[in-house]
């Protein structure tokens, strides 16, 4: 995690670098790994970044003037994966774009003929319907010694703050199957 820190400082000019979350995913089914996310969203919402910055800031006291929070994704599989993953160009997406999506942890699947509506103020992300004016990307033959790093949030909120991302389904009959890993960072900036 290290590197990843030093490369972030170096690359973004961020002073400190806190790796909050890792992500281990695959679409086979087994212990300790998560599916891949298809459709097209951010893992946080503005007011949650804003609340995993403080939490995750190295002391309580440390002042920042700005945060970002960055995904470092890389494949462990060989290519072309059979679930690649597509990034946005967030200088291509509307400012007010998108719809917020409730992360909510429970035991079990509830009825979903009595399932509240979301908490704006609740931990979640964002989601975002087809817009054609909307720029995607993605790595055809992306190998593991190669690492995707995009914007989930920037506090100065210029073009391109927030990179939309998603996997999709890439039909190649010599398409392997993905496994995957993203970390999720904290850029803090003086």
């Amino acid at each position: 995690m290290a590197e990843i820190q030093e490369l972030l400082k170096k690359e973004l000019g961020a002073d400190k670098v806190s790796v909050f979350n890792h992500v281990f995913r695959r679409q086979q089914e087994g212990g300790g790994f998560q599916p891949v996310g298809i459709g097209a969203h951010i893992d946080f919402a503005p007011h949650y970044a804003k609340d995993l910055a403080a939490k995750h800031a190295p002391s309580t006291d440390y002042t920042y003037s700005r945060y970002a929070l960055v995904n470092v994704w890389r494949t462990f599989s060989p290519p072309p994966q059979d679930w690649p993953l597509a990034v946005c160009d967030g200088r291509s997406v509307p400012e007010g774009s998108g719809i917020f999506n409730a992360l909510v942890y429970l035991p079990e699947l509830p009825d979903m003929s009595n399932v509240p509506p979301p908490d704006p103020t609740s931990p979640g992300g964002t989601i975002f319907k087809y817009d054609p004016n909307l720029k995607w990307y993605y790595y055809s033959n992306m190998g593991r010694d190669e690492a995707l790093v995009f914007k989930i949030f920037d506090s100065n909120r210029k073009e391109g703050w927030r990179v939309p991302h998603a996997a999709f389904w890439n039909p190649a009959k010599d398409a392997h199957p993905r496994q995957s890993i993203e970390v999720r960072t904290v850029c803090y900036f003086k």
